[in-house]
């Protein structure tokens, strides 16, 4: 549940980041250094559903550098009531 809820968040802010400063899937990917498969995969949120898809921490970080994006931001509030916030 918390990996799903994280992954739809991610997937939500990236796209949102992309789209907002005019950029195609391919070409975040390239600024990014990553395939535009995996962006594609990462903004649907379906590398949860394969675990030899997963981003790496790399990838996390060459994605939310390229877009301006605190990495934060994408871990809003965890499911079950918690209300902590990591967005500042």
């Amino acid at each position: 549940m918390l990996c799903a809820h994280l992954s739809r968040n991610l997937a939500v802010q990236l796209h949102n980041a992309r789209t907002s400063m005019g950029y195609s899937q391919e070409e975040a990917a390239f600024i990014a250094g990553i395939a535009p498969p995996a962006l594609g995969r990462i903004e649907r949120a379906r590398f949860s559903h394969y675990p030899w898809a997963n981003p790496t921490l790399e990838t996390m970080v060459r994605l939310h550098s390229s877009l301006n994006l605190n990495p934060h931001r994408w871990i809003r509030r965890l499911p079950g009531g918690d209300s902590t916030t990591v967005d500042r």
